[in-house]
């Protein structure tokens, strides 16, 4: 995708009022080329830095309002569970309610977005095993003390488009340049300094300006390539920084 229509959606959804579920079906009617799950996935960063931002004053009081709410809902406590809150802290029902509500659907959120995660992980591996890459997958990494691990450790390198791959890494969402730019510094650099230069995968497809054309260490795709070149272990030694 390039910036240009990136930035027309994005702009949309930030003067966007109202309710996510409204703002994705008028996203669905002004870009009907756009995929359902790049749209939803660009809505969706939208909203949490949205949401970071309107209620980074109130973080503390938040976790408070819903640990008192859970600890009523486990205890049993008579129906007015809200107001009594609202009574003791000297604030709005409705607002307790919302602040409760949120910290509600932020958990759910980050369950789907697991569930999403582990779902296109599956893909990966799928297709990697069916493309005949051997590979040690994350659970098997870890084992072996690695603490931050991809998706994906070939093995025997392979080359896509003449680049070496050592290891791959799926996202499942669209990569934008905030997103992309904390996955590198969390993650991706890390992986290229273990164990040398790989290949990250973003599943709902990415903004043209994060790709560098020069760059070493990684490169993008929003599919797992199937114009593999295997390459034999001896040519590729150097690549090869930790054998596992």
């Amino acid at each position: 995708m390039d910036f240009h229509h990136y930035k027309e959606i994005v702009t949309f959804i930030r003067s966007h009022h109202g309710l996510t579920y409204d703002c994705m079906k008028e996203l669905i009617k002004m870009f009907p080329r756009q995929s359902y799950d790049t749209l939803y996935s660009i809505l969706s960063h939208e909203y949490q830095k949205r949401m970071k931002y309107n209620h980074a004053k109130t973080h503390i009081n938040k976790n408070k309002y819903w640990d008192l709410y859970q600890e009523g809902v486990r205890e049993r406590d008579s129906p007015g569970i809200i107001v009594r809150m609202s009574k003791a802290f000297d604030v709005a029902p409705c607002l307790i309610a919302k602040i409760i509500l949120t910290r509600y659907f932020e958990n759910l959120g980050v369950s789907e977005k697991k569930s999403l995660g582990q779902e296109y992980e599956v893909k990966l591996h799928r297709e990697a095993i069916k493309l005949g890459l051997a590979f040690r997958d994350e659970e098997h990494l870890r084992k072996n003390g690695y603490d931050k691990t991809p998706d994906c450790k070939l093995d025997v390198p392979v080359a896509v488009d003449g680049f070496i791959i050592n290891w791959i890494e799926s996202k499942a969402l669209f990569g934008s340049e905030d997103a992309h730019r904390d996955y590198t510094k969390n993650q991706y650099l890390s992986y290229w300094n273990r164990f040398g230069p790989g290949l990250v995968i973003y599943w709902f497809g990415y903004l043209q300006t994060i790709v560098e054309p020069s760059d070493k260490r990684f490169i993008i795709r929003d599919h797992l390539p199937e114009n593999i070149t295997q390459i034999s272990t001896a040519t590729v030694s150097y690549f090869g920084r930790d054998e596992i």
